[in-house]
């Protein structure tokens, strides 16, 4: 159901587009499409990584149910992966309440360094988030104003678009 859309997304910002879901208390890439930029950042579909560091895993694990959430909290170590990556658990309760209230998250150098990223979450029926729609980038191409201005914007009616597919009817209002 969303490939159509993540081609066109992938079309359109030219940069790399994936699609992630939760798998235990890992994230698992389940589909990709590269930018055509011969420098981009590489995952391999089919790794697990950790929730914790990087747009896709945040958001996934924000969109958690609580209980959840504390439990991942109580029993995982937040690895650093860069010296952005957020391994205070105090600090990722506070991220993850902010990407709840924006509706999406953003990654900068947390994971890989000199990439940046950002996810949106993908929902069911029922308005549960049962997937991250997340896009990529090397830092001098993904910059802050880019983001905010083009990329964000993009991904959040791409992952509507997917959403409404999925049966998701937002509250009007």
């Amino acid at each position: 159901i969303a490939l159509p859309r993540l081609k066109e997304l992938n079309s359109k910002i030219n940069e790399t587009v994936d699609l992630w879901i939760v798998v235990g208390e890992q994230r698992l890439c389940v589909d990709r499409l590269e930018s055509t930029y011969e420098v981009r950042p590489v995952a391999q579909t089919g790794k697990l990584t950790p929730l914790h560091a990087g747009a896709s895993g945040k958001l996934l694990l924000a969109f958690m149910p609580e209980d959840k959430i504390q439990d991942f909290l109580e029993t995982e170590t937040l690895i650093r992966f860069t010296d952005h990556t957020i391994t205070k658990k105090k600090e990722l309760l506070a991220e993850l309440g902010k990407i709840r209230k924006q509706g999406y998250a953003t990654s900068m150098e947390e994971r890989l360094p000199l990439v940046n990223a950002a996810a949106a979450p993908l929902r069911d029926y029922s308005g549960k988030a049962i997937a991250a729609l997340g896009i990529s980038g090397l830092v001098n191409r993904f910059t802050p104003h880019r983001m905010q201005s083009e990329l964000i914007p993009a991904m959040q009616e791409t992952a509507a678009q997917v959403s409404r597919e999925f049966g998701y009817l937002p509250a009007s209002g």
